[in-house]
């Protein structure tokens, strides 16, 4: 079919079996290479992936699997929608949410699935909706051809019988709701952090409403019991400190297990919002906070945190692969032992817990011990091919936990940041969470915030060639950066340059008109200082919102709590910690605004800017 010039898209259920069958399709197929394809890929980072890629290519063939980075994924994806791959093996990572038709789609009706109680795989049938998924691959309207096949492969006539029951002529499984049965502490704090709810009435009303509720608990489950998974749910939440109580009259209330709740109002606390906006589960915010209050004033180190990281709830790193020779073979823990030697064993970490184990860890414990230590190397800049051959992984899954911890890292600076931790402990891991990011030391860090979409390669190739320090970079001519980076990416990085290595008190040249501050009310949650984009807070938001109405003047206190706050009682001190943290954000994107914001004493807050500088773009509201 492929070599019909019809394009053929094979579903399998494993990376490796993606890898295995398109190097077996390669060597049977006899089709034009995908030239561009394979020129662009040899402009990539070498890695496993890229290398087979490249050979499979040679005949119009080519995987996609989890194992590539984003990179190489889009290229596959470029190639096969332009028809020069015509033969693509593909996990399901393809088969929803991806615009790539194909007029042949085989499926493999075998998935793996896991427990996940025990963490352990095992084989099971697709469902009616997996199949719906990938057959839909097949044949698309407008694509140009007038149908398309979804072939499933039988090995007898009983099984052709089978699978056209279930698959063909079969119906959807019964809808699972995802919270039937999962805990309740998770989406009440965000309920509650969004001010969706505040009351238990209040969630007892929504979840009454959900899908959960009429599919799952109707019938099964009485108001009563709802009401108190819902209550136990909320005193987990006070009892971690994400949600604070008030009474009537709004003076905080206590919530102890006898205490009533039906009459209190709900509202996140500093450090229930960070759980809430970063995406954190209870669990594994319950985790970051006894490591913080244990580590703001020890020597904490990279695998330390690492280790934390890997071992949380939220991690679920089973893109990483674990071998059972790795396993038992007890490498990973006895390497732990050998390095950490001469580190402090007795405060109550993950990390130590290891150490002071006689026994062997389980197998989810070595797996992220494993990838703490390969991303410890990861952000020392050995290359992914190093890492690939030492540690017996791919470059996607090193990418992949990567991005996973760096988002907990960075959950975990917000967490120091909510509960007012020192300002040097809080900054230390903003720069580790970026360092994990970036895959880069500590000293390439302000080349690589400079200009985010920055490849690691091009860090390292200026690290390399020793220009990655400002006032090189300054001198260096914007053709040779070019080399490593796209046109765009070299004229930022000079720009920065310029900006960084320009004399005491001379500000760059500002574009004619250009107003120093954009504050847009159709994109609340960000603003514009001098062009670049600053994320806020919701609380900093309103805050900078507030004085940018009234650019220059002195806002008073009340006019300002009333716009941040409204009807919320909120502690005296949050007005001017707000404020602090709002400066740190501005101060981080232009050291130069540090006094942006001033404070009149007893009075309020002034803007230092004039009118002609702020812009305020209001939302739009349209009739209906």
């Amino acid at each position: 079919l492929a070599e019909a010039g019809e394009p053929c898209l094979v579903f399998v259920k494993a990376r490796r079996e993606a890898w295995r069958g398109a190097e077996l399709l390669s060597r049977r197929l006899s089709l034009p290479a995908a030239s561009d394809t394979i020129e662009a890929l040899r402009g990539l980072t070498p890695t496993r992936s890229r290398d087979l890629l490249l050979r499979t290519c040679e005949t119009g063939a080519a995987f996609h699997s989890a194992d590539l980075l984003p990179e190489e994924r889009r290229l596959v994806e470029a190639g096969f929608r332009t028809g020069e791959i015509k033969a693509l093996v593909a996990t399901n990572t393809l088969a929803t949410g991806m615009n790539l038709p194909a007029r042949n789609v085989f499926l493999s009706t075998d998935k793996w699935i896991y427990d996940p109680g025990l963490d352990l795989p095992w084989r099971s049938p697709i469902t009616q909706g997996e199949f719906e998924n990938m057959s839909g691959r097949a044949g698309r309207y407008g694509a140009g051809a007038e149908y398309g096949r979804a072939i499933l492969v039988a090995a007898s006539p009983f099984d052709r019988d089978s699978l056209w029951r279930r698959y063909v002529k079969g119906q959807r499984e019964t809808t699972r709701p995802r919270i039937a049965h999962a805990p309740f502490e998770d989406p009440i704090l965000q309920l509650i952090a969004s001010r969706c709810c505040r009351t238990v009435p209040e969630l007892e009303a929504f979840f009454a409403q959900t899908l959960s509720a009429r599919l799952t608990w109707a019938g099964r489950h009485s108001a009563e019991e709802i009401r108190f998974r819902l209550c136990a749910a909320l005193r987990r939440c006070a009892e971690a400190d994400a949600v604070r109580a008030f009474d009537e009259r709004g003076a905080t209330a206590a919530v102890g297990v006898n205490t009533p709740l039906g009459d209190l109002a709900f509202e996140a606390s500093p450090q229930g919002r960070v759980i809430a906006a970063k995406g954190l589960s209870l669990a594994s915010a319950r985790a970051l906070l006894h490591w913080l209050r244990l580590s703001e004033d020890r020597d904490w180190y990279p695998l330390d945190l690492l280790a934390t990281l890997a071992l949380l709830p939220d991690a679920r790193l089973r893109q990483v692969t674990l071998s059972r020779r790795e396993y038992e073979s007890g490498e990973y823990f006895n390497r732990l032992k050998k390095t950490t030697a001469s580190r402090e064993l007795h405060t109550d970490t993950p990390v130590n817990r290891l150490r002071n184990c006689r026994i062997m860890p389980y197998y989810d414990e070595v797996r992220a011990l494993k990838t703490a230590m390969f991303l410890e190397a990861w952000m020392e800049e050995t290359p992914l091919e190093t890492l690939e051959a030492e540690y017996d992984i791919s470059a996607g899954q090193v990418r992949a936990a990567a991005d996973t911890l760096s988002w907990l890292a960075d959950a975990t600076a917000a967490l120091a940041d909510a509960q007012n931790l020192t300002a040097s402990f809080v900054d230390a891991l903003r720069d580790f969470a970026d360092r994990l990011d970036f895959g880069v030391r500590e000293e390439l860090l302000a080349v690589a915030r400079a200009v985010p979409g920055l490849p690691r390669t091009a860090l390292l190739a200026l690290d390399g060639a020793e220009l990655a320090r400002p006032e090189v970079l300054d001198k260096t001519d914007a053709a040779l950066l070019e080399r490593w980076m796209d046109a765009e990416q070299a004229d930022a990085l000079k720009r920065w340059a310029a900006q960084e290595t320009a004399p005491a008190g001379e500000e760059p040249p500002a574009e004619p008109d250009a107003p120093v501050l954009v504050v847009d009310e159709r994109r609340p949650g960000r603003i514009r200082l001098n062009g670049a984009e600053v994320p806020l807070q919701e609380k900093q938001y309103r805050l900078v919102l507030a004085l940018a109405q009234r650019p220059g003047e002195c806002v008073p206190y009340k006019d300002i709590y009333q716009q941040v706050w409204g009807d919320i009682v909120v502690e005296d001190n949050q007005m001017h910690y707000q404020k602090r943290m709002l400066v740190r954000r501005l101060t981080e994107a232009d050291p130069a605004f540090a006094t942006l914001i001033g404070t009149v004493p007893k009075h309020g807050f002034t803007l230092k800017l004039s009118r002609e500088q702020v812009c305020i773009v209001e939302a739009v509201t349209h009739a209906a």
